[in-house]
């Protein structure tokens, strides 16, 4: 099983409010390209941000026709950006977990400096999710990444080692309710199902008789 995002979705967009800055409202263009958010550097001038949005495309296309077939997409995103004669975009990236088999949601990486860096980090999580023990090990990920320091500035500080256990637990527990309901959901759903059949198969069946009485 991949625990990471494969899908490619188009550029956008974003913002950042930096409350540090005196409520200064700044532009990104951002992309979840196979399984990686990729961002540019922030800016206050939405004509620069419109112009990092189409560099950060072009980037992209052409990662889709360079791609290797190891690593794919994101290998040729690198390829690309290495191959690129400007070097202001500002790049950093955050490498998406697709971890709903286990507690029903993505999560997200602290932020990286480098391609380099994410296919580091993929490579070490393809091991770790080899075997029985997978859900041990991305979970000790999970814990590292929410604790790892970060810039109190943005909304998403780092926490403490207790907070960050106790916020999985509650998503572990989330997770078995609403997995106990859907289990129970979908076994209501097929009781239903069947009486409704065999409803119909009743009718059916007393719709055959009839014509037999009157005929005698």
């Amino acid at each position: 099983m991949n625990v990471w995002q494969a899908s490619p979705r188009a550029v956008e967009l974003g913002w950042k409010l930096l409350l540090g800055l005196g409520q200064m409202l700044l532009d990104m263009a951002r992309l979840t390209f196979s399984g990686v958010v990729i961002a540019t550097r922030a800016t206050a001038s939405k004509a620069e941000a419109l112009r990092l949005r189409r560099r950060v495309e072009d980037l992209a296309q052409r990662a889709v026709r360079s791609g290797c077939p190891m690593d794919g997409p994101l290998e040729g995103f690198r390829t690309a950006v290495n191959c690129a004669a400007d070097l202001d975009l500002g790049l950093n990236f955050r490498l998406v977990l697709d971890l709903r088999r286990y507690v029903g949601r993505k999560i997200q990486s602290p932020v990286l400096g480098s391609i380099e860096d994410v296919l580091r980090l993929r490579e070490r999580l393809m091991e770790a999710q080899k075997g029985e023990k997978a859900w041990p090990a991305l979970r000790r990920e999970w814990v590292a990444w929410m604790t790892c320091p970060r810039r109190r500035r943005w909304k998403s500080c780092s926490r403490s080692h207790r907070e960050a256990e106790e916020l999985i637990e509650k998503a572990e527990a989330e997770w078995n309710v609403t997995k106990a309901k859907k289990l129970r959901d979908a076994r209501q759903a097929l009781r239903l199902a069947r009486a409704a059949r065999d409803a119909e198969d009743a009718l059916l069946a007393e719709q055959r008789v009839k014509p037999l009485k009157r005929s005698r």
